[in-house]
């Protein structure tokens, strides 16, 4: 996301899980990466611009001279980008359960 904000919400079996998407993170990595079904719905919160990737913009870097490197980088930055935004869940999720039962999770 180039800037703006979008809001995610997970259908999970605990709740609904809503997370805010902000300028300078990526959003959708995983199920574009992995080739699995997404797993959220996502509504733009205020006015954004965001890059797409889609599968014929990936294959057109993979037949670069150097695409390989280039996909591999993307990658390695989406992982990286997926696991401070997963840890910023989970660590808010342990800090609320301590102090209050009602966090971003709500009853479905």
């Amino acid at each position: 996301m180039e800037s703006g904000i979008l809001r995610a919400s997970y259908d999970l079996e605990q709740g609904i899980l809503i997370e805010t998407i902000v300028a300078g993170t990526v959003c959708g990595e995983l199920p574009f990466l992995s080739e699995t079904k997404r797993s959220a719905r996502v509504q733009a919160e205020r006015d954004c611009v965001a890059w797409k990737l889609d599968r014929e913009g990936w294959r057109k870097i993979g037949e670069l001279e150097d695409g390989d490197a280039i996909r591999a980088e993307l990658l390695r930055l989406g992982l990286k980008l997926t696991t401070e935004r997963l840890e910023t869940i989970t660590s808010y999720d342990s800090l609320q359960k301590r102090t209050d039962s009602r966090y971003m999770m709500t009853s479905s």
